[in-house]
């Protein structure tokens, strides 16, 4: 009986260490998938051609109204909030140029991707 507990003891980490990866594996399997069923992530051209203003931008300023500025680009990223990854922290970025805050995380380009299916228009210079 001592023996078969034994054997079950070293049996724990390993399964452990097997759900955890699997878990993990599973996460960004759904994440991929559910990015590929978003729609075209392309902004459309209106989008692309819309000046706003900054002061236009910091009207909208939380979490059901956010508007952002990432690299000279508009985007209202309401939508986008509960799906974020880092959670609610992105509300940091509402109503203000967040190009610093949003490259300072690190951002890929698939991230960029996904952010320009939120475009609604350009900084006005």
């Amino acid at each position: 009986m001592v023996l078969f507990y034994l054997d079950m003891k070293k049996l724990i980490l390993p399964g452990v260490i097997l759900v955890i990866i699997a878990g993990g594996i599973f996460y960004f399997i759904s994440k991929s998938t559910s990015m590929k069923s978003q729609p075209n992530s392309q902004p459309n051209s209106k989008a692309t051609t819309t000046q706003i203003t900054l002061a236009e931008v910091a009207k909208h300023t939380n979490s059901s109204d956010c508007w952002t500025v990432i690299d000279g680009g508009v985007y209202n990223i309401t939508d986008y909030i509960p799906n974020h990854p880092g959670g609610g922290m992105i509300t940091a970025s509402c109503g203000i140029d967040a190009t610093s805050i949003f490259n300072a995380q690190g951002h890929s380009g698939s991230v960029m991707n996904t952010l320009a299916q939120y475009q609604i228009g350009v900084l006005a210079k």
